[in-house]
């Protein structure tokens, strides 16, 4: 009876003491009873108390608990800070960073459910701190003016927004709703945490408006409808999400379920807690931010154990994951309540990415097995959330997420992310370094990161009007202005020092694999020429500023690139570059083309050498069962693969009598047509994303042309691709065989329309001194195709009149030309898009 937790957060030392305490009645009078309580003490409270343990224990779904005797135990935790964003520190360059901003700066908010408008403020939040560290103030008070316009129709009775409040259940409810927010209280934390994160931000820029007067009242509602810190407020429970025993909230309203309660986005409960904390400072409001710092300290320590079990004692011993989803009150489960796959069950424990989810980097070797996990169970890199992950890896290791972003540019930012927060957020995590959780500051506003070579960043906000001096627990002080984030660092730079900046399209694929290599994109800060000077290992060096290389050897090859600008000042930067090895031929030797190949001959080598499949089971077992791709008997009397999902290929390897032009068809049956298929030869795309259109049935079959395929004479790999635009995890279609045949027509391939604008890569590439340049157009129109060399000069123009639809190709002829890298650009209505070929004599 009457059980209470009560806390102190002691700002000079960022200690947090949280004691427990209950009142019991003794219920027996036996003689020989006594009137002795015990009490059992989860991981996370054992772990951080000095109450001495009696030696029993408990074995419970979150690992070993242990009994003390007494009404009352103190458990003590460092808080390790949280910051409004990260500090203007990266080394990328400001007017891409600035241009990605300003991409956004044109959108507005629109009227949408709290969670998803919740997000959206949020994205716009991020981007208020990047604008006005590049002083970008037009931008910034864009961004600024959208988050109150929001915030004041969702503060507003009537209108498409608003939050009312319903007595009989004591709760705040925001309409329209989403997630059983209205109707079973689900999820309050995580709506309101993008809210009072945005609210937050506009506190660092206008006082006024966050005035408990003004609109600042109703923002406290927000908090208190999810989180009551006062006991005596009768509109709102107190700690309404926050389970002080458990140490973790709870996501479901009702929690009416046979395993109890459960929560799986531990993220979003600690993004509430740090939206608290900067709302609370920023306000002056000590008794909110306390809140704040008490929720954040006592959720870390319970996710760490029971979402991530970092210390290998929680998880059963032949438990297969190093991540749960979601944690239950009687059981944890490696799933979501959305979707399977590997991204969002591990993702949902990480999003959103602010500078309030440091916490995640703490055990940095965690992070890099949890996102190896995702890798090995997607058998390859991420396919979705792809930001949020980078994000998250960059905790740990900044330079392979970086390598990562700039292998997959074209990849689809989450939904409350922006390509200028995950480029900010990369470039200064790999200028800073790690998270370092062993140093404290006397202000809740802190962070701290440490290089690899143990140089010390040292961050801090002062959300007051009146400047502040900071101490750090190993003796660093430093002044901070009001409303500033200020930085200090023993990382050693010359700033007369150049920036080396690498890119490459792809950190990993198959033997013979074809990389190409940006370089120009490094810069001198004083704006002088560079020198480049590449290291290829045993490949070669090259001193192009862009360059493309072939990997012909199975392994990882370090690239290095060194830039000296005219001082003989150098900067370097690497990356690992991954090269896997092919399957062999399933007949033993390769399938000759022209010929028919059945889908089912696919190459022997197992998951990832000849094939992906999103499942390891076969689970037709008509033929090769021990493998995974999913293979039933077809109605031609042999076999096909089906349920072929997002994401998925398989490989073949052919050869070729000789050198020309060739048709392929691979013949498919698919009942929904949501999917699309993609032909590589030698890892080159050679017929771009086709549209695989419904064929009346799983066993009528219909080909795919795809003409004018130029081939060497010799073994080939030919690879099929197979992805949705709208389905990622659905039976999309089923291939039966692929017919080879020699072209009988060169310019306009087939009568099938491409689905979208599309220009392929060269091929060959390297070439010399031809190459052929294949693109689709969806509608007839006037189309230019030109090729420039690396000073932008047009050396030829390929194409430039009206074209039909379909697919097209010409060849570039280069005879006259040097050799380097060359520029080819397609120009169609409402299309645009330039790639590289580099001319090898």
């Amino acid at each position: 009876t009457n059980t209470t937790v009560d806390w102190q957060y002691d700002e000079a030392t960022a200690d947090l003491i949280t004691t427990y305490t209950y009142e019991t009645t003794w219920m027996d009078d036996a003689a020989n009873s006594t009137d002795e309580t015990l009490t059992a003490l989860y991981r996370h409270q054992w772990l951080n108390t000095a109450a001495p343990m009696t030696g029993h224990t408990y074995q419970s779904p979150n690992g070993v608990m242990k009994l003390i005797a007494g009404r009352s135990f103190t458990t003590e935790l460092k808080f390790s800070g949280v910051l409004p964003a990260l500090p203007d520190r990266g080394d990328y360059d400001k007017s891409e960073l600035l241009a990605l901003v300003q991409s956004v700066a044109g959108e507005t908010l629109p009227v949408g459910p709290t969670y998803d408008n919740g997000k959206a403020m949020a994205r716009f939040a991020n981007l208020v701190h990047i604008a006005d560290q590049l002083g970008a103030t037009a931008e910034r008070d864009h961004f600024i003016s959208e988050i109150k316009r929001r915030l004041e129709e969702w503060f507003t009775v009537g209108g498409d927004q608003q939050y009312s409040y319903i007595d009989s259940w004591d709760v705040l409810t925001g309409y329209p709703s989403g997630f059983g927010a209205d109707n079973q209280i689900n999820d309050h934390h995580f709506h309101a945490s993008y809210a009072i994160m945005s609210a937050a931000t506009v506190a660092r820029y206008d006082s006024a408006w966050v005035s408990q007067e003004n609109w600042g009242g109703m923002v406290n509602l927000l908090i208190k409808d999810a989180n009551n810190w006062d006991r005596t407020d009768p509109q709102f429970p107190f700690l309404r999400s926050h389970d002080a025993y458990a140490g973790h909230s709870w996501a479901a309203g009702h929690g009416d379920f046979g395993d109890g309660n459960n929560q799986e986005s531990s993220s979003e409960s600690m993004n509430f807690a740090s939206a608290v904390i900067l709302w609370g400072e920023a306000t002056n409001q000590k008794d909110v931010r306390d809140l704040g710092v008490f929720l954040h300290a006592t959720e870390n320590s319970a996710v760490h154990q029971y979402w991530f079990d970092v210390d290998n004692e929680v998880f059963p011993a032949d438990y297969p994951h190093v991540a749960i989803g979601m944690v239950w009150g009687g059981k944890g489960v490696h799933s979501t309540w959305f979707g399977a796959q590997p991204e969002f069950i591990h993702g949902i424990n990480i999003l959103p990415v602010t500078a309030g989810s440091l916490y995640l980097g703490r055990y940095p070797e965690y992070v890099i097995a949890n996102y190896d996990e995702i890798v090995a169970e997607r058998n390859g890199q991420p396919t979705i959330w792809q930001d949020v992950l980078w994000e998250y890896l960059a905790l740990a290791d900044p330079n392979r997420a970086l390598s990562y972003y700039y292998a997959d540019e074209d990849y689809t930012p989450f939904d409350g992310e922006s390509r200028a927060h995950t480029l900010h957020w990369l470039y200064n995590l790999k200028k800073m370094g790690r998270h370092d959780a062993t140093v404290f500051a006397d202000t809740p506003m802190y962070s701290v990161f440490r290089t690899p070579a143990g140089e010390l960043t040292y961050v801090a906000y002062n959300a007051g009007s009146l400047e502040r001096l900071v101490t750090f627990s190993d003796g660093v002080t430093m002044t901070v202005g009001p409303r500033e984030l200020s930085v200090y660092s023993t990382l050693t730079e010359n700033p007369n020092a150049p920036v080396a900046l690498l890119r490459a399209n792809k950190t990993s694929g198959k033997v013979p694999l074809t990389v190409e290599f940006e370089g120009s994109r490094s810069f001198d800060r004083n704006g002088g020429d560079l020198e480049y000077h590449w290291e290829f290992g045993s490949v070669g060096t090259s001193s192009s500023a862009d360059t493309v290389i072939t990997f012909d050897t199975v392994g990882d090859h370090r690239v290095l690139l060194t830039v000296t600008n005219s001082l003989a000042l150098t900067a370097k930067d690497s990356v690992l570059i991954s090269v896997l090895g092919n399957g062999t031929p399933f007949n033993g030797s390769p399938a000759p083309v022209p010929g028919k190949i059945e889908a089912e001959h696919y190459d022997n080598g197992g998951e990832g050498t000849a094939y992906h499949d999103t499942d390891a089971n076969n689970i037709g077992l008509a033929f090769r069962p021990n493998e995974g791709v999913d293979l039933e008997g077809s109605n031609d009397g042999g076999f096909d693969i089906y349920w072929i999902t997002a994401g998925e290929w398989v490989e073949y390897t052919i050869v070729a009598a000789e050198a020309g032009q060739y048709d392929f068809a691979p013949y498919v049956a698919t009942v929904p047509g949501f999917g699309n298929l993609t032909l590589l030869i030698d890892g080159i795309d050679v017929s771009g994303k086709r549209p695989v259109l419904s064929t009346g049935g799983w066993q009528f079959w219909r080909p795919i042309e795809i003409g004018n395929v130029p081939l060497e004479a010799g073994e080939h790999i030919m690879r099929l691709e197979f992805d949705s635009d709208s389905d990622k995890t659905g039976w999309l279609l089923s291939v039966n065989y692929i017919i080879v045949t020699r072209s009988t027509q060169v310019g306009i391939e087939d009568s099938a329309l491409p689905a979208e604008f599309a220009l392929a890569q060269n091929y060959p590439n390297p070439f010399n001194p031809t190459s052929e340049v294949r693109y689709s157009l969806p509608v007839s129109g006037r189309v230019t195709l030109e090729v420039f060399n690396s000073l932008g000069q047009r050396v030829d123009r390929l194409v430039d009149g009206y074209m039909e639809a379909g697919h097209h190709a010409v060849v570039f002829d280069g005879a006259g030309l040097s050799s380097g890298l060359y520029l080819y650009r397609m120009t169609a209505p409402a299309f645009s898009r330039t790639r590289k070929m580099l001319l090898l004599k």
